[in-house]
């Protein structure tokens, strides 16, 4: 098995670049879609603003 990988490392770095665009155009934006759910205060930030839910 480690020696198909060895053979084939050039495959496994193109797979790398779709799953580092795909964490860094789809997973890091999640985090400041907090903001909707915050009483968001710019002074307090992302994590001193009051979590609020769908209230």
């Amino acid at each position: 098995m480690s020696r198909q990988i060895l053979d084939n490392w050039q495959l496994y770095l193109l797979l790398l670049i779709p799953v580092v665009l795909t964490i860094i155009y789809k997973y890091i934006p999640m985090y400041g879609i907090q903001i909707a759910f915050r009483d968001f205060k710019a002074s307090w930030g992302h994590t001193g603003s009051q979590w609020v839910g769908l209230y």
